[in-house]
């Protein structure tokens, strides 16, 4: 939260993987920094990943639609996140449940065959769907790469109703290095000791090497 307002941010949304229990904490010292503080997740389930924000408590589901039926129970806003980085593919029924598309990604990949960032932003625009914006930090430094600029809010609750409405005014965005999304991965696979983790890892680092040479 200190580290966020040193930022000049106003606010932040904090989506762990699948999990809920920080937040509590969160929202204690983002009013201590008098931050806003949106409550959300990021959820792993059988059609992709998907955030919750503006949630209330943690979503168990796995399944897609479950997941999606309780975030918007809570009054929460459904987001598909990098939408090009991810294995499952989208389909109409996907785009008709979510409320906003991640249309900038501080990690989304870059090459001469595939902007996921610009992609996204297209299908967003072709869709009719309200957009977001995620640094997808996993380390302090890259709190604030991913930002949405929207009106002057006092509440959670204004907020909110600007996103939902696509009252963002511009996309603040700033490109994450590889190096860090290869330190991520490994951290991850040391704290979860799973093989697949570094199997999708090899998948999108081939993907990027192939967009590097056809680059050259």
């Amino acid at each position: 939260m200190k580290y966020a307002k040193l930022k000049g941010l106003a606010g932040v949304a904090i989506t762990d993987h699948n999990k809920f229990d920080g937040i509590f904490e969160a929202l204690h010292l983002a009013k201590r920094e008098g931050l806003l503080l949106v409550p959300g997740m990021e959820i792993a389930t059988n059609k992709g990943d998907i955030i919750g924000l503006f949630l209330k408590e943690e979503v168990t589901k796995q399944n897609f639609k479950d997941a999606v039926r309780d975030i918007k129970r809570q009054g929460g806003l459904a987001v598909l996140p990098h939408p090009y980085k991810r294995a499952n593919e989208i389909t109409a029924s996907i785009l008709d449940e979510i409320d906003l598309i991640e249309v900038f990604n501080a990690r989304g990949e870059r090459s001469s065959i595939s902007d996921c960032n610009l992609r996204a932003q297209e299908l967003a625009l072709n869709n009719g769907k309200a957009i977001s914006a995620g640094s997808d930090a996993h380390f302090l430094r890259e709190i604030g790469r991913g930002c949405v600029d929207v009106q002057t809010v006092s509440n959670i609750q204004e907020l909110k109703h600007e996103i939902e409405t696509n009252q963002v005014r511009r996309i603040v965005c700033r490109q994450s290095s590889a190096q860090i999304e290869v330190l991520s991965q490994i951290v991850k696979f040391y704290k979860l000791r799973d093989l697949n983790i570094l199997k999708n890892f090899s998948f999108n680092l081939c993907i990027q090497l192939r967009g590097m040479l056809y680059k050259r």
